[in-house]
């Protein structure tokens, strides 16, 4: 019980007002997308090329964050007009501001199918290869749209367990899982 009431803790000192503050910063990104051919796509991201820097409060003894420059490669297939095959990979290894020690090189592959216009299945995957301690987070998705509105829903869920619990009450979860719903309404001018 010690380590969840540190953790409440933890979060209401993050939380609270006085250990806040706003920050604005300039940042610059740039992306080019090659298409050889029609039906295969190669594009490069670089993200944070202005290096911003974010401040803690005031009160705050931490250093400020910086966001390093990062670069992305990937690549789309569509083998039928109905199927996009898609990978990606960061070029870049990130390292985190806050965990000490922590690198993330993420690695991504999914797929899109739509069997009619208006409806879209999406699978996919994602793993930090910089990690030893995280493993594959499996993606799955439904996207409808409607002339100009679209509504799309996602979840993730880690291939990983971990125990909770303690003494006889344990039981088996999965490490990471999320769902997302969006409505958007698009147009061209």
């Amino acid at each position: 019980m010690r380590d969840l009431e540190e953790g409440e803790e933890l979060i209401e000192d993050i939380t609270e007002e006085k250990n806040t503050k706003r920050t604005t910063q300039f940042d610059a990104d740039i992306g080019i997308l090659y298409t050889p051919f029609e039906r295969l796509s190669l594009g490069i991201t670089a993200k944070h090329l202005a290096s911003p820097e974010f401040d803690f409060a005031a009160e705050s003894s931490a250093d400020p964050i910086k966001l390093e420059p990062q670069v992305r490669l990937g690549a789309a297939l569509r083998p039928f007009k109905s199927l996009i095959l898609a990978a990606d990979t960061d070029l870049t290894t990130n390292e985190s501001e806050i965990l000490d020690g922590y690198k993330s090189r993420q690695v991504g592959v999914g797929a899109e199918w739509k069997p009619f216009g208006f409806i879209a299945l999406r699978v996919g995957g994602y793993n930090n290869i910089e990690s030893d301690e995280t493993g594959w987070v499996y993606t799955a998705g439904l996207g409808l749209r409607i002339w100009k509105l679209g509504f799309d829903v996602s979840g993730a869920m880690a291939a990983e367990e971990q125990e909770i619990g303690s003494g006889e009450d344990r039981e088996k979860i999965r490490e990471r899982y999320s769902f997302a719903a969006a409505l958007k309404f698009s147009t061209a001018f």
